[in-house]
């Protein structure tokens, strides 16, 4: 069932967002957006019971094909875990691993916890 009204608007950067993921508590949802003024493409992650910007992670260059959440330690307050990571895979034949901040933090670009590169 859709609901009739819009409840909520999240704001984005360049054309928009090209795919989107829930993370597993339900609590946030990533944005794959781009690309901005620089040519690079970031990830927005939301606060969705604040309806608020979290946190956003860089390092993108081209287009974001997908993002996979990841929790462990599901035993901290409000049932949140304690350390979430986002996994995003881009045409720019990169993998990164970002580690979600606890608190919501203004700045653009997180450090990546690891980063892969895959054969294209």
């Amino acid at each position: 069932v859709l609901p009739a009204t819009l409840r909520m608007q999240f704001p984005t950067v360049g054309s928009g967002a090209f795919r989107i993921a829930h993370s597993p508590c339900g609590n946030f949802l990533a944005a794959a957006c781009g690309p901005s003024d620089d040519g690079d493409f970031e990830i927005l992650v939301f606060s969705v019971a604040r309806g608020k910007l979290h946190c956003a992670f860089g390092h993108h260059h081209r287009l974001v094909y997908d993002m996979v959440w990841h929790s462990a330690n599901k035993e901290g307050p409000q049932r949140i875990p304690r350390h979430q990571w986002l996994i995003s895979s881009s045409s720019d034949g990169a993998v990164f691993v970002f580690e979600l901040p606890e608190e919501s933090s203004s700045e653009v670009l997180h450090p990546v916890v690891q980063h892969l590169l895959h054969p294209s």
